[in-house]
């Protein structure tokens, strides 16, 4: 028997059309509400990311149960420091590590390179399913100090100049 003026099948509706503070006082408040959220793969799965500090991406194709799932275990793994990955990311050149001309974005290590240009790594992630990839972005000059923007797919160089 429902406490709740609705059948059971329509409630997971009615909350999607919540925020994720919602929902999460909706669990606090009543168990119903909290056993039709963790019922519903879709509810479930807002929640989790929120929690995670994560944003859904649209172009994904996995179903729900396999994004919960990943996103389960990446919590897990950064929540016990225990990756199913470890690799050792060689730095280009000393230079590299003396002067800290290195960043770290979304996910892709960069580099200025001793001739002119800078190398990417980007950091594999099995739990994501990402596979590491290099490449090298060329410049007609040495790099001195470099800065990243991916939301604007931008690279800002500075040139070094000798002497």
């Amino acid at each position: 028997m429902s406490l709740l003026p609705f059948p059971n099948e329509l409630m997971p509706m009615i909350l999607e059309a919540l925020d994720v503070l919602s929902l999460l006082r909706c669990m606090q408040v009543c168990k119903q509400f909290q056993s039709i959220i963790q019922e519903s793969s879709a509810l479930l799965y807002r929640v989790s990311l929120f929690s995670a500090l994560m944003s859904d991406v649209k172009h994904c194709n996995w179903d729900l149960p396999s994004r919960l799932e990943a996103i389960r275990r990446h919590t897990d793994a950064w929540n016990n420091l225990q990756f199913s990955t470890r690799k050792k990311m060689p730095m280009e050149h000393s230079r590299v590590l003396e002067k800290g001309q290195w960043d770290l974005v979304g996910g892709i290590l960069v580099q200025p390179r001793f001739r002119g240009g800078i190398s990417c790594v980007q950091m594999p992630c099995s739990i994501k399913g990402i596979p590491e990839r290099r490449w090298i972005v060329s410049t007609e000059f040495p790099i001195s100090h470099f800065a990243i923007d991916l939301t604007q797919d931008l690279l800002v160089a500075i040139e070094l100049h000798q002497g």
